[in-house]
C-alpha cells in the first residue's frame, strides 16, 4: 500500500483523467503548510471541507473565465489537467500561461549558467479556480430577421445564419449517482441550468429561449495512454554481446595503515560490517565513549588526590 507522502506527490503531478473516487477528500502528510506544485505558484491546500467533492468539470472540457484575472476574464480554453486537491484547473492554451525570465528559468529547472535551456520551459500555466470558471455545453446559432421578425430563409429552405454563439452553463446540477461495474468508478450526469451567451466581448448575458436547461452535458472523451507492445522492450543480439565494459588488471591494494573500517569482506551478505560501522558511530557509541572519558576523569582525579594525601604525609614526619 502506498505511503501518505506517495499519494501527496500523485496528486501534485495532477489529474487528466476523469473523477473516479473521492480520494483527494483524504488528509495527507504535510498538507498543513504551503507545498510546491508541480506546474504553477506554490499555494495553500484547503481544508478538506473546503474541497469540491464532485467534479463537473474535467480534462478536455471547454470552459470560459468569469472571475480571476482582468487580462483572462471571457477567455475560452480547454482544460488539460486539474488539482482536486487544490479546486485549481489548468489550461492548454498560451494564454493562461506567464512568462518566466532566464533566472527563473535556470532556477526552477536547476540549470547551470552554460546549459541550454530547453524548448516549453520559459512558461508556466496559471492555476484558475474551479468557481471562477463556467462550462462551454455547445453553439448557438441565431437566425437573420427580415422586417417582420422572420427568419430568412436561403433557396434551399435553410433560415441564412446570422450568428454564432457560444452557450455557457450558469450552473451544473448533479444527476443520479451510479457505480458502473465496467469501468469500476462513481458515475453520474452534469445537467445544464440557467444557460446564458457568451458575447464576443467576454460578456455573459442571459438567455431568453433558455431552451438547453435540463439538458444532460456529455462527458468528454478520455484520452488513453498508449502502451507499448512487450516487444519492443526486447533487447537485440547484436546490443547484448557488446562489450562495455574490460577488467584491469591493475592490483590495487589498501596501505597497511588503513583503518579498521575499510576491513569489510568481500561477500557481505548481512551487512554486518556496515552495521559495525553504525554501532561505532551511533549515538550509542557517543554515549559510551562521554561515559569512558567521564571515568578516565574520575580516575586522575583520585590518583591525584592519592598523591596529594601522600606529600602530606611525607611532609608530616620531616617536621617531628
Amino acid at each position: 500500500m502506498a505511503s501518505a507522502a506517495t499519494k501527496l506527490r500523485t496528486y501534485l503531478k495532477g489529474d487528466v483523467s476523469i473523477q473516479s473516487n473521492f480520494r483527494h477528500l483524504y488528509e495527507y502528510k504535510g498538507m498543513n503548510k504551503p507545498v510546491k506544485q508541480a506546474e504553477g505558484p506554490t499555494i495553500q491546500w484547503p481544508n478538506e471541507k473546503h474541497r469540491i467533492k464532485f467534479w463537473n468539470i474535467h480534462p478536455g472540457d471547454q470552459v470560459v473565465v468569469r472571475e480571476g484575472p482582468p487580462a483572462l476574464v471571457g477567455q475560452v480554453g480547454t482544460v488539460r489537467m486539474v488539482d482536486r486537491l487544490g479546486n485549481r484547473l489548468y489550461f492548454h492554451e498560451d494564454q493562461f500561461h506567464r512568462v518566466l525570465s532566464e533566472r527563473e528559468i535556470r532556477r526552477n529547472s536547476r540549470l547551470g549558467p552554460n546549459e541550454a535551456i530547453p524548448p516549453g520551459a520559459g512558461l508556466e500555466p496559471i492555476p484558475i479556480h474551479y468557481s471562477n470558471v463556467a462550462l462551454v455545453i455547445g453553439t448557438k446559432l441565431s437566425p437573420k430577421l427580415d422586417e417582420r421578425g422572420e427568419a430568412i430563409k436561403d433557396k434551399k429552405g435553410n433560415p441564412v445564419i446570422a450568428s454564432t454563439e457560444r452557450m455557457v452553463a450558469g450552473r451544473l446540477k448533479r444527476g443520479a449517482r451510479i457505480y458502473n461495474h465496467e469501468t469500476k468508478r462513481i458515475e453520474w450526469s452534469r445537467i445544464a441550468v440557467n444557460t446564458k451567451i457568451l458575447r464576443s466581448d467576454g460578456r455573459l448575458v442571459p438567455d431568453l429561449d433558455d431552451f438547453a436547461s435540463g439538458s444532460v452535458i456529455p462527458l468528454p472523451t478520455e484520452t488513453k495512454p498508449t502502451l507499448r507492445s512487450p516487444a519492443s522492450f526486447e533487447m537485440k543480439p547484436s546490443e547484448a554481446a557488446r562489450v562495455t565494459w574490460t577488467p584491469t588488471l591493475v592490483d590495487i591494494r589498501l596501505p597497511e595503515n588503513r583503518p579498521k573500517e575499510l576491513d569489510i569482506p568481500e561477500i557481505d551478505l548481512g551487512g554486518k560490517a556496515f552495521d559495525k560501522m553504525r554501532k561505532m558511530h551511533g549515538p550509542k557509541a557517543r554515549k559510551v565513549e562521554l561515559a569512558q572519558i567521564a571515568n578516565a576523569v574520575k580516575r586522575q582525579d583520585i590518583a591525584q588526590a592519592v598523591l596529594l594525601q601522600s606529600a602530606g604525609r611525607t611532609s608530616q614526619r620531616t617536621t617531628r
